[in-house]
């Protein structure tokens, strides 16, 4: 465990100790709310522990260039990254060199 997260169980041990505080004694609003940012603190965390492998990665296709910037052949169109150019309008293209992570955006063909 990181020292973050060490840090914030305990903010949110704190927290639920406070909400419990605040229900004792009649403020249900205040207590309430407490509780859900505390649950979502708690999901956070949750979020936080999942191993680095589990997160998804971009599909990379068969479409290969050499990269301008380090010139070997890594250059990878990944389609599921895209978004409108501002000068034409047109769909766009994200590419990636896998070897040193240089990216460009490419109108779709």
């Amino acid at each position: 465990m990181t020292a973050i997260e060490s840090r914030l169980k305990r903010v949110h041990s704190e927290l639920m100790d406070v909400q419990a505080q605040l229900a004792q004694a009649g403020q249900d609003a205040a207590a309430q709310r407490l509780l859900d940012l505390a649950q979502e603190l708690e999901a956070a965390l949750h979020g936080a522990e999942e191993p680095a492998r589990a997160r998804r990665r971009a599909r990379v296709t068969s479409e290969v260039e050499r990269c301008p910037l380090c010139t070997i052949r890594s250059l990878h169109e990944l389609p599921t990254e895209t978004r409108t150019a501002k000068n034409t309008g047109r769909e766009e293209i994200l590419w990636r060199c896998t070897s040193c992570g240089h990216e460009l955006w490419r109108e779709t063909r």
